[in-house]
């Protein structure tokens, strides 16, 4: 990204700090628009996370951008900042094929109602980013666009599903991305590359537009949706509360969330729980030390912490009744034939046998998981009356070497030398917060020792985004903030220089 001698920014600024240069007028939206384009031109190649983008489109909004500033009509303080969307969500003229080959050729004509807020917000989208196929795996390949991979070390996995979108933002290529999450795929991504993410109660604003279920379908998958991500907790803030502005036409006849300002300001009146560990999921070592880091660091910060307390007794009830809701809705990414090859050549795997029970799931065995899923939500509701948020892991490890060589459902992971099922990865943010439709933001804390990035996830109650967000935005005293990949470090006007860790 090259801009101007006399600006403040380059490619690792905020939207925020994007923001304040932009109404400084030491630049204005266009030429941050084509900065961003030469950006991508440069970097992609590298780690391959952006997959489509529309230059003509982009400068035509970028260009009103700049007219509505000429004017002092500036929309909010996202007005004139670009940034990208994951290639599953509706983006009019761009394509929408969550890597799926049979989607290959799908352009929607309309935006989906999230994007659509984010343009009103008077947003730049300048293209689409990578994920997995049907964003139905954790790692970031497809057989339309390949692989993503990590900035902080190629041979590992920059997450998934919205892997693309964090190498994209971890690189320095948007500062602002629009994801999506039914099992952290905003928030592992943004652990695995050292970011922050959002992921917002279920239903808090539309899901509609999201690839899978495919396109045309009104439903919503149970547990999805769509979350911000980005290089601070204060950009995270301004994505959410414009994704939150509805039109008053749009808003007869459904309902309208309520959502209640932060519960504390400073982290000394913050009630805290800590969920370092579980059978259910156990961490590596690495992982562990960083909960009892996070833990200690917040009570010198003054917060009262309990490392005991926990929403419920058994994890493992309801991880179980979590993938009985999960499993099925993956089907779509398999052909039956598929299916049939997994079934005879892993009958035994956890997940081969949960996704094909898939497709004759009864509703008796829906109940079921959907009365686990009630009692996990009343517990919550009683937990979040003595805490204001709880912290836990967001993987078991730091990111791992690209495993691809199988389906995922047939895949395992090695944490400290126990081989344990691939999709149980998922447990800590899908059967917490997922599950019970709680909102959850990601930030990072340190580093492994092999220099890989790691973070937490910040629960919050339902409805109540703005705590985890705001805790998450504290934190950075105690912390630090996003930190650039040294085989990316640049100055501010896009040269390279030397950087170590």
């Amino acid at each position: 990204m090259t801009l101007g001698a006399n600006t403040s920014v380059g490619p690792f600024s905020t939207a925020q700090e994007f923001s304040l240069a932009l109404n400084r007028n030491e630049l204005s939206a266009e030429e941050l628009l084509m900065a961003t384009v030469e950006r991508i031109d440069a970097i992609n190649p590298t780690v391959n996370a952006i997959v489509a983008i529309d230059v003509d489109a982009a400068r035509k909004a970028a260009r009103e951008s700049d007219r509505r500033r000429a004017a002092n009509a500036v929309r909010g303080p996202l007005d004139g900042i670009a940034m990208t969307v994951k290639d599953s969500i509706a983006v009019e003229g761009l394509p929408a094929t969550s890597g799926f080959p049979p989607l290959a050729n799908y352009r929607p004509n309309s935006d989906a109602p999230s994007v659509l807020r984010l343009r009103r917000a008077g947003v730049t989208i300048v293209g689409k980013s990578n994920l997995s196929t049907m964003a139905s795996d954790f790692q970031c390949d497809n057989p339309l666009f390949g692989t993503t991979r990590n900035p902080w070390s190629p041979e590992m996995t920059s997450g998934g599903s919205s892997g693309g979108a964090a190498a994209a933002l971890a690189t320095g290529m948007i500062p602002l991305e629009l994801g999506s999450d039914i099992a952290g795929s905003v928030r592992q991504p943004a652990h695995f590359c050292g970011l922050y993410a959002h992921k917002p109660t279920f239903e808090i604003y539309p899901q509609l537009g999201h690839v899978p279920p495919p396109p045309g379908v009104m439903s919503l998958a149970d547990m999805g949706v769509l979350g911000p991500m980005a290089r601070s907790a204060q950009d995270l803030k301004l994505a959410l509360e414009a994704l939150l502005i509805e039109e008053e036409s749009t808003r007869r006849g459904r309902w309208t969330p309520k959502m209640p300002p932060r519960r504390f300001e400073r982290l000394s009146a913050a009630r805290i729980a800590i969920w370092s560990d579980d059978d259910a999921s156990p961490v590596d070592r690495a992982t562990s030390d960083m909960m009892e880091t996070v833990a200690a660091q917040l009570e010198k910060a003054g917060a009262t912490v309990d490392r005991s307390a926990r929403p419920f007794s058994r994890l493992t009830e309801v991880a179980d009744a979590y993938f009985q809701l999960l499993m099925p809705i993956l089907l779509g990414s398999y052909e039956p034939r598929e299916l049939e090859i997994m079934s005879a050549r892993s009958p035994h795997a956890k997940f081969v046998k949960l996704i094909c029970a898939g497709r004759g799931q009864t509703s008796a065995l829906m109940a079921e998981a959907k009365e686990v899923q009630a009692r996990a939500i009343s517990s919550w509701r009683s937990f979040f009356e003595r805490f204001d948020a709880l912290i836990c892991p967001v993987a078991p490890h730091a990111a791992f070497p690209h495993n691809l060589s199988l389906p995922s459902v047939e895949r395992e992971l090695v944490v400290d030398g126990r081989h344990y099922p691939y999709w149980d990865h998922v447990i800590w943010c899908g059967a917490l917060a997922n599950f019970a439709y709680l909102p959850a933001t990601a930030r990072p804390v340190t580093f492994t020792s092999a220099g890989l990035p790691m973070g937490i996830q910040i629960v919050g109650p339902y409805l109540e985004d703005r705590t985890p967000i705001h805790a998450a935005e504290l934190m950075d005293d105690l912390f630090g903030g996003f930190v650039r990949p040294p085989r990316f470090e640049e100055n501010a006007h896009g040269n390279r220089t030397q950087a170590s860790h």
